[in-house]
């Protein structure tokens, strides 16, 4: 019953994110998803457990969509790579993860969560560049170089309005960051 509530819950969230970022009211959620807030209160303690909920939802849908991207046997060591590295589900397109710097003024410990999952979990990704370097496709680097530029590029990208004011995209700044990357370990 609660994950059907959390479901609901998170649809919801996603729903409000796109239009209001994470300055959406509790109130604004209830109306959209036609829930009361009671019920939601029974599965989130408050908005700040709700939003920690979220940055873990939207993390492990990518993770997920990564697992697909390193399952898929049409696609080359190359490609592999690429999806990977620039993986941003189709559910998560629509959202607008520019806004997300605003996150860390109002939910600090849930910035911290962003963080934190954008270090972790770089076995299959170290594994499948090895991969390529084995393959010929990619050329000897040190990848905990490669490792710091992306996450520090991602974090500095989620962490400050830097892609309003130059006009670009989450997914097109992550596309050329990834592109960027590769340029420079392709053979």
């Amino acid at each position: 019953m609660y994950d059907d509530i959390k479901a609901r819950v998170m649809e919801g969230t996603m729903l409000m994110y796109e239009k209001y970022g994470v300055k959406f009211t509790m109130d604004q959620l209830s109306d959209e998803i036609k829930m009361s807030k009671k019920t939601i209160y029974k599965v989130f303690i408050d908005k700040k457990d709700l939003m920690m909920y979220f940055v873990d939802y939207i993390f492990n849908q990518i993770k997920q969509e990564e697992r697909k991207i390193i399952q898929n046997d049409e696609l080359s060591t190359y490609e592999k790579v690429k999806g990977v590295l620039a993986c941003l589900p189709e559910g998560l397109r629509k959202m607008d993860m520019t806004q997300l710097y605003m996150i860390k003024n109002k939910y600090p410990k849930c910035a911290e969560r962003v963080y934190e999952r954008i270090e972790s979990d770089w076995d299959y990704t170290y594994d499948l560049i090895q991969k390529g370097v084995n393959e010929g496709v990619f050329k000897e680097f040190d990848f905990r170089v490669f490792k710091i530029a992306y996450q520090s590029t991602l974090e500095a990208m989620l962490s400050n309005d830097v892609l309003n004011k130059e006009g670009l995209s989450y997914q097109k700044a992550l596309d050329s960051l990834v592109d960027i990357l590769l340029q420079g370990i392709c053979k």
